[in-house]
């Protein structure tokens, strides 16, 4: 089990904390975007989180499955 984990040790925090950050600025334009063409933002947040479930629940149950303690 302790190889399992070594193999993903190259994913470093600095790299996490680069991709979250591109991540805010996207979101941040996309809504000033949705925010200029009269879109609701209320419809923009459900649509957003919806998203963010369909795409994390996958990969926690796939995570799950890889490392199982």
């Amino acid at each position: 089990m302790r190889e399992d984990r070594e193999s993903y040790s190259w994913v470093k925090a600095s790299y996490v904390n680069d991709a979250e950050s591109g991540n805010v600025a996207v979101i941040n334009v996309m809504y000033k975007l949705a925010a200029n063409d009269g879109i609701n933002l209320s419809i923009v947040m459900v649509y957003r989180l919806t998203f963010a479930a369909e795409v994390m629940v996958p990969l926690a149950l796939i995570y799950r499955l890889i490392f199982p303690y």
